[in-house]
């Protein structure tokens, strides 16, 4: 169906706007655009038509595919018992660096958990793992210890302000090269570790990358040790904590369908601050 009638801009947008029935555009064109609402509409082809209509079917019966599988998602969270040298430091701007000077007295470190440590669900087969999320942030690694399936490609963001050369020496391939502000490194990693991970440009800065098989998802873990996944699904898992590159605490899950669980609280093994 052609319409017939004259192209009327809209003043507020600079740009093309709706057809209308007169023979010249109204001069109240932002009102007559809502006025002329249901006209536009009507102006459809049928072929746009079908085609609207074929995206709506499809829509829905991508709807009643994954519903089984969103029915089935499941929310994990818990509490980690942190040793006393980690849960009392004070959340830190991301560009504020605590870092030694040489010029101020030092002061006794204030061991985040959100750095210190990481969390991650591990099952008898890999999936697309949720969660993982590993950059620079403060003048830092966030978290130190990087969990990443083996074989896969690890992912690290720098939101400082400052451009970090992130480089493991031996993983081949992860030399130093600069990172900008806002921009990735990517590196495939292959089983095996801990590798260490450092900066070329801040010695302060170091971590460890962990291959591991089975890796289903990292855990959103805040200052004081609570920790959550989201949309898991039900079976059996073994939850994980790190710190270094190594295991302090581990636990079996079990997990049915739909829901919120909410686990015992985990004790996290003491181990030296590198």
């Amino acid at each position: 169906m052609t319409p017939i009638g004259t192209i009327c801009p809209f003043p507020s947008f600079g740009q093309r706007g709706f057809m209308t029935s007169q023979d010249r555009c109204p001069s109240g064109a932002t009102h007559q655009a809502k006025k002329n609402t249901a006209t536009r509409i009507a102006y459809w082809s049928p072929s746009r038509r079908a085609l609207g209509l074929s995206a709506v079917l499809g829509v829905i019966s991508l709807l009643l595919v994954l519903g089984p599988e969103v029915a089935q998602a499941i929310s994990v969270q818990g509490t980690l018992g942190l040793p006393q040298s980690l849960g009392d430091a004070t959340p830190v701007p991301d560009q504020y660096w605590e870092v030694r000077n040489g010029i101020l007295p030092t002061r006794p470190d204030r061991l985040d958990p959100r750095r210190e440590l990481t969390v991650v669900l591990r099952g008898p087969e890999a999936a697309d793992e949720t969660g993982c999320d590993y950059g620079l942030r403060g003048g830092d690694l966030m978290p130190r210890s990087m969990i990443v399936e083996a074989g896969s490609t690890l992912r690290i963001t720098n939101h400082d302000a400052t451009a970090h050369e992130l480089h493991a020496d031996a993983l081949d391939g992860f030399t130093a090269l600069s990172t900008a502000p806002g921009m990735a490194r990517s590196q495939r990693i292959p089983a095996g570790g801990p590798y260490d991970v450092a900066d070329k440009i801040y010695p302060h800065i170091h971590g460890k990358i962990v291959a591991v098989t089975g890796l289903v998802a990292c855990g959103q873990l805040d200052a004081r040790g609570a920790y959550r996944f989201a949309n898991v699904a039900a079976g059996s898992y073994q939850l994980e904590v790190y710190r270094s590159g190594e295991v302090v605490a581990h636990q079996d899950v079990e997990l049915a369908d739909g829901g919120s669980v909410t686990l015992p609280e985990l004790s996290v093994a003491s181990t030296p601050a590198e």
